[in-house]
């Protein structure tokens, strides 16, 4: 998996958390997140997910320019400020400020390729040659954090006054505030992980003559992470949190703890395991935002939306791509479906269609218009269909 992979493949979570109320949200669910502190607006987080993810595979703009980090980060203030999430106070705090956006593109641009190029070192024969990596200062800090403290109290040794240890070794993802053994170990900090050879982990003590790597630690790593999002029962201190800190955007299934927003992943996952996949999908019943823009006679109140994988397959056959063909439309990518609990949770309008058909309209961070159509039923909300519309298309508002 790329950089630009990685950072398109998480899910987009909305949330008032702060910087310090994430650390207490598990490694599990943090790396398989897009998020940013304080920031509750999904089409921001849109926007953010997309520019990187152009970045980091290196697109071009109309007129063939590469995106560089600058442009990036400017057009990172323009979405802040266009989503009036521009406070004035410039600081980090600042979701418009250009301290908090160059923040939020070396934070996660850094965690991005430090995946891929760890992914890239996890192979037997990428470890035989290079089996440690070494926490190293890349770029210089006028107020330097003691790593080498933070190190041994995560239970790291020290080689010749060196932060070294073999990639399988927790301390790597113990020593980060990520809980990943890659890319930068906190915010800000200017520290990364560079490769360590065989004869230099042999010369220091790490390894003896000989050594063969065991398992890859990227299987172990990814097993952790699954091990981490463990539900243990409704009075788990972590469910407990969670659901105070993120509402329905969390979710319990067949064990673990998942992100809502992986629903629609899942489902998709499942049904190209197994054809016959029919399983219901339900996404819980419409928040306090979504009743108050609907229609005083809508009948939603306690009604949760069920899908049907196999239904919601069909429906995304005419979106997705060259399937689309109506002139008001854009066509669906993939990741697009992840907007769905975005739409129903958190419209920007909620107005009625034909017979008991109800249009949420959520606006995505390119202008146009995320439409999910839902039949509100007797007892419970039932998906239609799900497409993308142009501004301004069937007299939808240019900007939301």
């Amino acid at each position: 998996m790329t950089a630009a992979e990685h950072i398109l493949s998480k899910r987009l979570v909305a949330s008032g958390l702060p910087a310090s109320g994430w650390d207490f949200v598990s490694a599990g669910l943090k790396t398989r997140a897009f998020w940013s502190a304080k920031i509750q607006d999904v089409r921001h987080l849109q926007a953010a997910q997309s520019l990187l993810g152009d970045f980091l595979s290196h697109a071009r703009d109309a007129d063939g320019a590469l995106t560089s980090r600058a442009r990036l980060v400017s057009d990172l203030m323009r979405s802040a400020r266009e989503r009036g999430l521009y406070t004035g106070t410039g600081g980090i705090s600042d979701p418009g400020s250009a301290r908090r956006n160059a923040l939020i593109v070396d934070t996660n641009a850094g965690l991005a390729a430090g995946y891929a190029n760890f992914a890239a070192g996890a192979s037997t024969g990428a470890r035989l040659a290079y089996p440690c990596q070494e926490l190293v200062r890349v770029e210089e800090r006028r107020q330097k954090r003691d790593w080498r403290s933070r190190w041994t109290a995560a239970g790291g040794k020290l080689y010749a006054g060196r932060m070294v240890a073999l990639k399988d070794d927790p301390v790597c993802s113990r020593v980060s505030r990520f809980g990943v053994p890659y890319g930068p170990p906190d915010y800000g900090s200017g520290m990364g992980w560079q490769d360590v050879s065989y004869e230099d982990a042999l010369a220091l003590g790490l390894i003896e003559d000989g050594y063969m790597p065991p398992e890859t630690p990227l299987k172990d790593f990814n097993a952790g992470l699954e091990a981490d999002l463990q539900f243990t029962g409704e009075d788990d201190p972590q469910w407990l949190y969670l659901k105070d800190a993120f509402g329905d955007q969390v979710r319990r299934e067949a064990g673990k703890i998942r992100w809502q927003a992986d629903i629609i992943a899942d489902a998709f996952r499942a049904r190209s395991a197994d054809p016959q996949y029919r399983r219901a999908l339900r996404l819980g019943a419409p928040t306090p935002k979504a009743l108050a823009a609907a229609p005083a006679d809508a009948r939603l109140e306690g009604k949760g939306l069920t899908l049907q994988a196999d239904h919601l397959q069909h429906e995304m056959d005419r979106h997705i791509g060259t399937a689309e063909t109506h002139a008001d439309n854009l066509p669906l990518a993939e990741s697009d479906m992840a907007m769905i609990p975005h739409a129903w949770r958190f419209p920007d309008r909620v107005t009625r269609g034909k017979g008991d058909a109800l249009f949420f309209d959520l606006q995505g961070a390119d202008g146009g218009w995320y439409r999910l159509v839902v039949d509100a039923f007797d007892k419970e909300s039932r998906f239609r269909t799900f497409y993308k519309m142009k501004a301004g298309a069937s007299g939808l508002p240019v900007k939301g």
